[in-house]
């Protein structure tokens, strides 16, 4: 090959990868800006102003990293090139436009998935992206069709791709490569220019091998501005790093990333405030735990029923807006004001199966990890700290309603473990109503009046004191509602509008009437148990198992809003006036069972766990969720991935303000880990060595507690 020519390849070859990196920069910085634009609060430009430079700059180096890293290949391959033929140089073309046409193609279809997955769980990719593929995949694609113009989008993707495919043809075309050029540069000047192409691709792998310690979580607090701190974030990454998260799970890797890998003992310290009296035997860390005072206790003339309600996206931030007019909760506001409601309150997951499994189990969900019931470790064991395992203990007939099928997350295996007389599913609960799918079920289950009246008529006819749990299905995508339904109206108020932007589109619209429906149907099952005096004798919990996104933004005083989830525990009169609850109290999914153990007067009847009743002044309350915000009667720590900003209470609501850090917040947010660390020793505990052996120990806390609870009575 005449060595003019070879000269002009490389320098051109040099250009042409150098503007390719220029351009995926410029896209990664397009799609930063449209992420800002679209899903920043106000506040940001009137407050926050003043950072947006610096979080765009952190941006434009994690975006280096991706760029590096997809052109490190043709750089490199570049100077292989050096020497070689007119063949060589050919095949070398067509990978150049292959890997350039793929390596972008890909690019866009992260950022934009990323931006989707935003707008429903206000962050960017967490493992829950894996739910994609462990969900019901089938119901997913089907449920997006019918909210999506999905056609519309194939149709702008295949247009921006056969634009992309032509451009790549011509920037990597063999003419601009191959001929001579009276412009060639000479040798040593291309020499020169490889060699320094060559030496910073080499400083970008050093640079990838250094970052993540450089990029290692401080512990010196920063201020809180929860979406600054989103913005340098690009999807790639958090897609990069939600795989590698669940790719490293190992035994007693939690516990091991929150710095509790080797002594659980030293964590049980750290979460209960006092060093533990030592276990009785090996395996006897749930006897550890300190029993809860529960005080005071209310009477009841006989064990009253008890019913968990896990309302399908049941946000609090859309009910800041309830009115005559925007009238959601419609027959639930009577029971809103009536109960006990609790909004300082944190699901354990922002995603459907992490929050229903913590209930299921008695267990924070472990950020980062599989689910529990489709987990090779756990998926087939019995857990000792399972709530409803605790109530049939108690003489309770236990039973779990879903509205979906019990294929999902492969509950129907895994919840008749964890204690469950009865574990109910769509199937079953159409034949017991005589109902068929295609009248009486949507996209993702039984419409949620059907539900109802199933834990109605379970409740009327109980023989005995009975725990009901059950997880509805109608308020999710595709927002679709049972044929003839009739609602009021709902205008939205002009703080709503004002806060959206404009008016609701026609998504937002059918993800409000769904919400609506659901509270509606709610209200009209307690009213059917007010009417036949079961609420006399009933204690009843209602909450949701995450929050929706609805493209609404929240400002950084929002953060817990953003997340929270409502806990309204009802209780007859005559109990709450024994009970005097505090509504300021914060909690999370863990504190809701041992919460309805005190109104239901069963404390001091040996119950053991993580969680803390909400009604027990005594004890020390603190929350935690996978967003990284941890709260408790101080305030919230809000971590992120360069350090942590601390806030307080603003008034009696789920209203945070920044603050400076204090040790209180330092304690909080080390008991939060201590409080993973936690939940991960019990797992693992119980998983060793074999089922035999984790039957064994659930058998021995059984027998233990009717001990207890005999010495009890």
């Amino acid at each position: 090959m005449n060595p003019l020519v070879r000269n002009h390849a490389l320098w051109t070859g040099m250009r042409r990868i150098l503007l390719l990196g220029v351009g995926a920069l410029l896209l990664m910085s397009g799609y930063r800006l449209a992420f800002v634009l679209r899903y920043a609060h106000p506040e940001l430009w009137r407050d926050f102003l003043a950072d947006l430079p610096a979080a765009f700059l952190r941006g434009a180096l994690h975006d280096l990293r991706i760029v590096i890293v997809f052109l490190a290949p043709l750089a490199l391959s570049l100077a292989w090139l050096r020497d070689r033929g007119e063949a060589s140089w050919r095949r070398w073309l067509r990978f150049a436009f292959w890997w350039s046409f793929v390596g972008i193609v890909l690019l866009v279809t992260v950022l934009t998935a990323d931006m989707v997955f935003y707008s429903y769980f206000q962050s960017h990719f967490t493992v829950l992206a894996w739910g994609f593929l462990e969900d019901d995949l089938r119901a997913v694609t089907r449920g997006a069709m019918k909210i999506y113009p999905i056609p519309l989008y194939l149709l702008l993707i295949g247009i921006a791709a056969t634009a992309l495919f032509r451009l790549l043809q011509r920037a990597w075309t063999p003419g601009d490569f191959l001929q001579p050029h009276h412009r060639t540069p000479p040798p040593h000047l291309v020499q020169r220019q490889l060699l320094r192409l060559l030496t910073s691709f080499g400083a970008g792998i050093l640079l990838l091998v250094v970052w993540p310690a450089a990029a290692t979580p401080r512990e010196d607090p920063r201020p809180a501005a929860p979406f600054v701190h989103e913005i340098p974030m690009n999807g790639v990454e958090a897609f990069a790093d939600a795989v590698w998260t669940r790719l490293r799970e190992e035994p007693l890797s939690v516990a091991t990333r929150m710095g509790f890998g080797r002594d659980p003992d030293e964590a049980l310290a750290v979460w209960a405030g006092s060093a533990p009296d030592g276990r009785p035997e090996p395996g006897g860390l749930l006897t550890a735990l300190p029993e809860p005072a529960m005080t005071p206790r209310p009477t009841w003339d006989a064990p009253p029923h008890v019913v968990v309600v896990v309302m399908e996206s049941f946000s609090l931030h859309l009910l800041r807006w309830q009115g005559p007019e925007f009238d959601l909760l419609g027959p639930l506001a009577k029971y809103w004001d009536r109960g006990i409601l609790w909004r300082r309150f944190l699901p354990s997951d922002n995603g459907s199966a992490g929050s229903i499994l913590s209930l299921l189990s008695g267990l924070p969900y472990r950020p980062g990890t599989k689910q529990l019931s489709q987990s090779e470790d756990f998926h087939d064991r019995a857990l000792p700290t399972a709530p409803a395992r605790w109530f049939r203990t108690w003489g309770y007939h236990t039973r779990f309603v879903y509205g979906g099928p019990l294929t999902w997350r492969n509950l129907g295996e895994f919840a008749p473990l964890q204690g469950f007389d009865e574990v109910v599913g769509q199937e079953a609960l159409l034949a017991e109503l005589g109902l068929r799918r295609e009248d009486a079920a949507g996209e993702w289950g039984v419409w949620d009046e059907h539900l109802f009246r199933a834990l109605a008529d379970r409740l009327e006819s109980a023989e005995g004191p009975t725990f009901l749990m059950s997880f509805t299905t109608s308020n999710h995508p595709p927002h679709e509602l049972p044929e003839g339904t009739e609602l009021p109206t709902l205008t939205p108020p002009p703080g709503l509008l004002e806060r959206n932007g404009g008016p609701l589109d026609e998504l937002q619209h059918l993800q409000l009437r769904t919400y609506q429906y659901a509270c509606h149907r709610l209200g009209l099952f307690l009213d059917e148990l007010d009417r036949k005096g079961l609420l006399d004798h009933t204690v009843v919990a209602v909450t949701g198992d995450h929050t929706i996104g609805t493209g609404i933004p929240f400002s950084h005083r929002e953060a817990l809003l953003e997340r929270a989830v409502p806990f309204l525990l009802l209780v007859p009169d005559r109990v709450r006036r024994e009970l005097v609850p505090d509504e300021t109290t914060p909690g999370g999914h863990p504190d809701v069972v041992p919460t309805l153990i005190q109104a239901a007067g069963l404390g001091g009847r040996g119950w053991r766990g993580l969680g803390h009743s909400l009604l027990d002044r005594t004890a020390k309350p603190l929350a935690s969720n996978p967003a990284g915000i941890v709260i408790g009667r101080v305030g919230a720590v809000l971590e992120f991935p360069d350090g942590y900003g601390t806030m307080t209470w603003m008034d009696d609501g789920p209203g945070l303000e920044p603050c400076p850090p204090s040790p209180a917040h330092e304690r909080l947010l080390l008991r939060s880990r201590a409080f993973l660390a936690l939940a991960d020793w019990l797992l693992w505990e119980a998983a060793r060595p074999g089922p035999e052996a984790s039957r064994q120990g659930v058998r021995a806390m059984e027998a233990v507690e009717v001990g207890k609870a005999a010495t009890s009575d």
